[in-house]
Formats: C-alpha cells, structure tokens, sequence
C-alpha cells in the first residue's frame, strides 16, 4: 500500500467518478482504475461499487476512506512540521558549554538567536570538555562551546574566539613586585610554583599542563 494509492482513493470518492478524479490528480485514467484494482486485490476488498455514470462507496470503503483521510492528514501535519524545524520556526537546540567559556559568549549570543528564531528552543548543557567531546558525538548536543585541544577526531570545529591566558599570583608573590601592568610572564620562572588549576576533564587544565611541559 502507497500513499500515492491513499491520495487516488481519496479523490476518487470525493469526485464520484474516474475521469474527473484523474483529471484533477493529472494523471491518465487508465493508471487512475489500475492503481485502485492494484489496491483493492492488496488488501482483498472491494472498495468502489461501478456503474456506467458514476462509482459509489461500498461500506468497507467507507471506513477505508475515513482511515487513508486520518493518514492523509497526518502526512500533511508531519510535513509541515518537519518544514518548520528545516526554516527553523520550530524546534530544539540543544548547546553544550563550559561554565566559564559559556558565560564569556552566550550572553551575547543568545539574545540576538532568540529575536531572529523566537520558536525556537533552547537547552543549555554545561559540562567539562572531556565529557561534552562525548555529548557531541553522540548527538546529545547540536553544538558545543569548546576550548582547544580537541580530542575526539570526530568533531568538526571552528575557531571563534581567542583569548589571554593571565596568570594570577597573591600580593606578596615576587612577581607581584615585579610587574606593575600586566605582561608576559617566562614560565620557565615559575618552576617548581604550586598551580590552582581546573579540575580533571577541563580543557583549560589540559592546556596549561601543556604549556608548563614546553
């Protein structure tokens, strides 16, 4: 069983008749009469009763039209819906973030997302890298905000932002002394210096491991 047979079936119990059904569905009559013959051998039931001027329902096709018209219907609602989602006037995103980088962004993205696709809705899910690498490609997340590097050679990524890395030190640190203004620190004058860094599966962690390796 088609739809194409649900939508000829329909259209010929609305017109009464062959030809105008074919006419208004454009196609020949001929393939209208065998479509619905191929139906109605598929399913084991006559549906039309004919005659030389017109065809009526017969009580089996009548409970067939009332149920291919509830699937005709949902067709056309599932269409529409699925239209909605693809324009984005309807649907869920789902954005996977850091806690620091998504306070960095979001607020300025999401305003601007939300007045362009006010139907659209929106989930944040805040994680650490390791895990949100994990979220993405499992599809548990449409998009992630995520600090290089990127582990997971799955991912496709697009860099959108840079930013400093600043080295915080208490009043009586040596290098508190030193610098008046913010500047570029040697790190290798900071060896053997305890670090506050982020816990295990942050990115940023990573990445300040890696710098204090170099």
């Amino acid at each position: 069983m088609e739809l194409r047979q649900l939508q000829y079936t329909l259209q010929i119990a609305k017109e009464k008749n062959f030809s105008r059904a074919a006419q208004k569905l454009h196609i020949a009559q001929p393939s209208l009469s065998q479509q619905l013959a191929k139906l109605e051998k598929e399913i084991g039931i006559l549906l039309f009763h004919r005659n030389t001027n017109s065809v009526e329902l017969t009580h089996a096709g009548a409970q067939f039209i009332e149920k291919a018209q509830s699937i005709m219907d949902l067709v056309e609602q599932l269409k529409n819906e699925m239209d909605d989602i693809s324009q984005l006037r309807s649907g869920k995103l789902i954005i996977g973030s850091l806690p620091i980088t998504g306070s960095h962004i979001l607020p300025f993205v999401l305003p601007v997302f939300r007045q362009r696709y006010p139907e659209i809705e929106i989930t944040l899910v805040e994680e650490t890298s390791a895990n949100l690498e994990q979220l993405t490609v499992s599809g548990q997340t449409d998009i992630s905000l995520l600090t290089l590097p990127i582990n997971e050679p799955m991912i496709a990524f697009q860099e959108i932002i840079r930013d400093e890395i600043m080295l915080c030190v208490p009043p009586m640190h040596q290098l508190a002394a030193m610098q008046a203004a913010p500047a570029e620190v040697e790190l290798r004058s900071l060896a053997e210096q305890s670090f506050i860094v982020l816990k295990k599966g942050q990115g940023f962690r990573q990445i300040t491991i890696d710098l204090c390796a170099e």
